[in-house]
């Protein structure tokens, strides 16, 4: 299974794509932060913590997206 996960709320054609990378489980405030911006964008999260790491797929994830956050 890749660790991956994504979501959004109402997104639309043409929607802002952000990633966030995880190098450990996220905490209550980046949760908050990241449920914020599923108003807007469409969220993918990458679960660096968890094993294996499909790094091929990390690397196709950071070309199709707007903006990166690592945490």
């Amino acid at each position: 299974m890749v660790p991956v996960t994504v979501s959004g709320g109402e997104v639309t054609a043409g929607a802002t794509r952000v990633l966030h990378l995880f190098k450990e489980r996220p905490d209550e405030i980046v949760r908050k932060i990241i449920e914020e911006q599923r108003r807007y964008a469409e969220i993918i999260e990458f679960r660096l913590y968890e094993r294996p790491v499909d790094y091929d797929r990390l690397i196709e994830l950071v070309e199709k997206v707007d903006k990166v956050f690592t945490w």
